[in-house]
């Protein structure tokens, strides 16, 4: 970034580390590169803490004792009720990040059915980033062998072929257009985030 951009913190990515075991810590130090607003749930202090990376935001129980032993005076706890994912999405909703990069297992998150329209939320696991396309299309530049998920039926593809169930392969280096009637949840392989 050169130095004559000034970027606020809602306008970058909030990190939600819910789930850190789903992505390797490489993939998570490259999601670290902008310098995000940090999350974590109260009981993945001791991983994430043992990484020595900044963490701005604890989301613990209120029925518990708040957590006191973390080695950053700066971060802040936020009290939930009894539904980490939920809750600690909303708080980073209502503070006005647009998009939240969340780290977790993409069924878990799907079956959950969270409304948090107009959030963009962008999951990361393991070879794969997911993400709601709301508008029922998209069209990207991707190179031959890339693989996608499609989670929607009756959908129309260019330059893709279909492997199995909902995954796809890109045809030929070249854009890869999707159209759909309504939203729909799309998976994309990544080499590296």
């Amino acid at each position: 970034m050169s130095s004559h951009h000034i970027v606020r913190d809602e306008q970058e990515p909030a990190l939600f580390i819910y789930q850190p075991e789903v992505c390797s810590f490489e993939q998570i130090a490259q999601l670290l590169e902008w310098s995000p607003i940090v999350a974590i749930g109260a009981e993945n202090m001791e991983t994430i803490g043992a990484w020595g990376i900044k963490i701005d935001l604890i989301f613990y129980p209120n029925q518990s004792i708040p957590p006191r032993d973390f080695p950053q005076d700066t971060v802040q706890l936020i009290s939930i009720h009894n539904h980490l994912l939920r809750e600690g999405l909303e708080y980073l909703q209502n503070r006005g990040h647009r998009t939240i990069s969340l780290l977790a297992d993409y069924e878990q998150v799907r079956r959950q059915d969270l409304d948090l329209s107009p959030v963009e939320l962008i999951i990361y696991q393991k070879n794969y980033k997911y993400f709601m396309v709301k508008s029922g299309q998209w069209r990207k530049w991707l190179a031959a062998g890339t693989l996608l998920q499609i989670f929607a039926e009756a959908v129309e593809i260019d330059n893709l072929q279909k492997n199995q169930n909902n995954f796809y392969q890109v045809i030929a280096d070249g854009f890869v257009s999707l159209k759909h009637e309504g939203s729909f949840w799309l998976g994309e392989a990544i080499v590296e985030l």
